[in-house]
């Protein structure tokens, strides 16, 4: 019988590639919590001792001449399902010696990531405490905040998924702004909506911390941004969907994603 993966959490020292991972994550495979994000042996060594999540994306190359087995290695024995995710296949002998799923290159793709999900929970692990007893807490603090109601022109009560949410942006007269986010299949779609002043928005909606807020302009949910153009013009949600920053705008994004 197949284990359910409640919580994962990326080891990854390139900033840009593990938010676009997270954001594949939150899009498509919603009902697995990311419990930490870590860009350095110390923090990741620190915070994977700490939630022992079910699932682990490993960058094998950290920084300086560290590798990922120095991390591993220095862990307790336990259930891990790992992901290594590189640039060079130097390491895959050494790799196999873990509960690998699989040994991927980066960045990783939907197509490859839901083939290395479907393996990882066909792998039999003794059922752990802790992560499921970790779920839980997080989906009760979850659910105090977990949608937002937003009215129509026609005063139509639209209620949207905060993690579903990709960006508002404001425009047009009186309360008017626009609102970006995901359908049921993970498709984004755009929408005009009426509510509280667009500057209200933030203190309103009791908005989680991954929203990063430009006044009168528009607040982005930094979760669910898959890319930044090269050119540090656009941010890109998904194929369809994109926002325009301007240079100043698109710094202060930059530095709040710490890239």
């Amino acid at each position: 019988m197949s284990n359910p993966i409640y919580s994962y959490a990326i080891v990854e020292t390139n900033k840009e590639a593990a938010f676009k991972l997270k954001a594949l994550m939150n899009r498509y495979f919603k009902d697995i919590e990311c419990v930490g994000m870590y860009h350095t042996s110390r923090t990741a060594l620190n915070g994977l001792k700490k939630y022992l999540p079910d699932l682990i994306f490993m960058d094998v190359f950290l920084e300086g001449k560290k590798t990922c087995f120095e991390i591993l290695d220095a862990m307790p024995p336990d259930d891990y399902r790992i992901i290594f995710i590189t640039e060079s296949e130097a390491h895959i002998k050494q790799a196999l010696e873990y509960n690998t799923v699989q040994y991927v290159d980066k960045p990783i793709g939907l197509k490859e990531l839901r083939s290395c999900i479907e393996k990882a929970q066909e792998m039999k692990f003794k059922p752990k405490e802790w992560p499921t007893r970790l779920r839980e807490t997080m989906y009760e603090e979850d659910e105090q905040n977990i949608r937002i109601n937003l009215m129509d022109g026609e005063g139509e009560i639209t209620r949207v998924p905060i993690r579903d949410v990709l960006y508002f942006q404001g425009g047009g007269k009186g309360n008017r702004y626009s609102i970006a986010v995901l359908d049921k299949n993970g498709v984004s779609k755009k929408e005009l909506l009426f509510s509280k002043p667009f500057g209200q928005l933030e203190s309103y909606h009791g908005l989680p911390e991954c929203f990063i807020f430009f006044e009168k302009k528009c607040i982005i949910n930094t979760e669910n941004i898959l890319a930044i153009t090269k050119d540090d013009t656009y941010v890109i949600f998904d194929e369809k969907t994109s926002l325009k920053l301007g240079k100043d705008l698109m710094k202060q994004l930059k530095e709040f994603l710490g890239i």
